[in-house]
């Protein structure tokens, strides 16, 4: 007869739950910024832009770097000071 560890089963549902509790929070993370990405591109093209120059080596790279969470910004440094 087969059997079935129920702590194993525990251990390794709560792990899977974990993992999909991350990846939401990663998940409503970049909504908000795509969001917010939306808001700013339809509040240009309301006052009239439709076109925005940009040096060519930036478009080279077709990912936005999110720089929030680098060493050096100013979250850190404001931890510092206290």
């Amino acid at each position: 007869m087969t059997s079935l560890s129920i702590e194993q089963n525990i251990e390794l549902t709560n792990k899977q739950i974990k993992t999909l509790q991350e990846q939401r929070l990663e998940i409503e993370k970049e909504l908000l910024r795509l969001e917010g990405s939306l808001r700013v591109l339809t509040n240009f093209k309301q006052v009239g832009i439709d076109k925005i120059d940009v040096p060519k080596d930036i478009i080279e790279n077709t990912e936005v770097v999110d720089v929030s969470d680098s060493p050096g910004t100013d979250e850190d440094n404001n931890e510092q000071d206290k």
